[in-house]
């Protein structure tokens, strides 16, 4: 195609040609560009290496992961050595600054620091090989996991559903969040199927958790679950669908739940909401704690019930 335009333009102002070639060289860069995101992918955290274990033995997981390496031409094994090669040393280090601060400052020697260096970059492996397979990692049961409904405050939480339930899960997200959006509709399907099986909580986690504008849908969300908790999933659908915030606009037919008349409490447990998140460890959205584990990221009809029977009581 380029060298067709060419052709038809060199009879015409060489400055003009020159400029067709350049406007060409940057698309080159920018398709190039793309390509080399999906190699570099950086997880905002790295999974551990029990996550990683419990992952990969999975009876359900291991035929998936093989299924994915033998389209490539190439066993498990050897996937992971491929995207072992493609890890450069700076996105280790970035992993590497946040991983040593746990650790007492005269405990490193250069084999410690080697052994942890190359432990991130197995670990990073594994990461972008579940993410290019679309599985989510299942996460390990901590300490801190099963400790973490005592540390929530889920009195004011939307609640759908009763204790002693076969599920519990939490949700943090935002109706701002393009993955939360994607993810809802498929959340409200298992609600309505596992009807009397799933105690379901939602956490605020606004994605601008610093401006009115950024805090204003979910404060609405509050007020809403206030007024007509019954309704709260079909409301969750209209400000997910919201485009932009009209502070005279009623939600919900309800004129108190107008953002311009809302009450300063409702944005205070938005506030509350995230600032809790902040403290137990979540940082982005959406995430779900389901029964003890944990999985970041968008989830669709077949990861919710892979989810759901993999965390199901024994």
């Amino acid at each position: 195609m380029e060298s067709s335009i060419i052709i038809l333009l060199s009879e015409y102002d060489p400055g003009i040609l020159f400029f067709v070639r350049f406007v060409f060289f940057i698309i080159f860069l920018i398709s190039c560009g793309s390509e080399n995101q999906e190699i570099r992918y950086l997880p905002e955290t790295l999974p551990t290496e029990e996550s990683i274990k419990r992952s990969i033995s999975s009876d359900e997981y291991l035929p998936i992961l093989r299924a994915h390496a033998s389209n490539k031409g190439s066993s498990l094994e050897k996937w992971k050595e491929l995207e072992k090669t493609a890890i450069t040393e700076s996105e280790i280090t970035r992993y590497w600054k946040m991983e040593r601060k746990g650790f007492p400052s005269d405990s490193f020697d250069t084999d410690a620091i080697d052994k942890g260096r190359e432990a991130i970059r197995t670990r990073l492996a594994w990461s972008r090989i579940f993410k290019k397979a679309q599985l989510p990692l299942k996460e390990a049961v901590g300490p801190s996991a099963k400790k973490l409904i005592s540390k929530l405050n889920l009195t004011l939480s939307p609640t759908i559903g009763k204790p002693n339930a076969k599920w519990t899960i939490i949700e943090w997200s935002d109706y701002h969040c393009t993955f939360c959006k994607k993810t809802h509709p498929f959340t409200k399907r298992i609600l309505e199927r596992y009807k009397g099986q799933i105690l379901y909580y939602h956490k605020d986690f606004p994605l601008d958790p610093d401006t009115i504008e950024g805090t204003t849908l979910l404060a609405v969300s509050r007020c809403l679950w206030e007024k007509e908790p019954s309704h709260y999933m079909s409301n969750a659908d209209m400000l997910y669908n919201q485009t932009r915030i009209e502070g005279n606009k009623e939600y919900g037919g309800l004129e108190i739940c107008r953002p311009n008349r809302l009450a300063k409490e409702y944005y205070n447990l938005v506030n509350e909401d995230y600032r809790e998140a902040i403290g137990v460890g979540i940082g982005s959205i959406p995430t779900f704690w389901v029964n003890g584990h944990f999985v970041v990221g968008s989830l669709d009809e077949k990861s919710w019930a892979r989810l759901l029977r993999d965390t199901a009581p024994e």
